[in-house]
């Protein structure tokens, strides 16, 4: 790594050229592949505000996808009423078997994105994603890799906040193309009571422009 969301080309052992293909890296440890066509340009292209029911698109002033301003990332909000309180911990114990086990269903909710230095293209960007499992011989942690991503993926709140606070809350979450973090989060906050919870899925627009809806 040359820094903090970013990969150095090594020309001992380059990287896959474009393709909508993963490929194991070098060290067995990831499947990888540069980001292409619509990927690549929602990575460095502005994008435009655009509201749904169910879901959005935000753009922030002060944020960009990765060189221009406006952001492209995608929220899916989801208003949690139980019958009965439930802790903050059981919650997040829900939540965490959910997530994990999504991940096994659509595996791109933990792809990584950064960008890479001392490319031949500029503006190249590479998508990695951690093996997971018991096969000692891709890796040697088993699932605590899996279990780890989950801890750092799923972004527990301690204030209160309305339907109306939690979506504005929302709206200050992002991250860009090449800052090197996970492409996908769960963010969990407290309504009125325990009985009260919001779920917010945020992930990077990005992983899903070469992805059928």
């Amino acid at each position: 790594m040359a820094a903090s969301g970013s990969v150095e080309q090594d020309s001992s052992t380059p990287l896959p050229h474009s393709g909508p293909e993963f490929l194991l890296s070098p060290d067995r440890t990831q499947f990888i592949r540069r980001i292409r066509g619509r990927e690549r340009s929602s990575a460095c292209a502005r994008c435009v505000e655009l509201r749904h029911s169910h879901w959005s698109i935000l753009t922030r002033p002060h944020t960009c996808s990765q060189y221009c301003e406006g952001n492209m990332h995608m929220t899916g909000n989801a208003h949690l009423v139980f019958k009965d309180p439930i802790s903050r911990q059981e919650i997040y114990g829900h939540a965490r078997a959910a997530w994990m086990k999504l991940r096994f269903h659509a595996p791109w909710v933990a792809f990584r994105c950064a960008s890479i230095e001392n490319d031949s293209e500029s503006n190249e960007f590479l998508l990695s994603y951690d093996i997971i499992g018991r096969n000692g011989k891709f890796t040697s942690n088993g699932l605590k890799t899996l279990e780890a991503w989950a801890d750092q993926t799923i972004v527990m709140r301690d204030e209160r906040f309305t339907f109306s606070e939690w979506e504005m809350e929302m709206k200050n979450v992002f991250w860009l193309p090449a800052d090197g973090r996970f492409g996908a989060e769960i963010h969990i906050g407290r309504g009125a009571d325990d009985r009260e919870w919001f779920a917010t899925l945020v992930f990077l627009h990005t992983l899903q422009m070469d992805r059928p809806c």
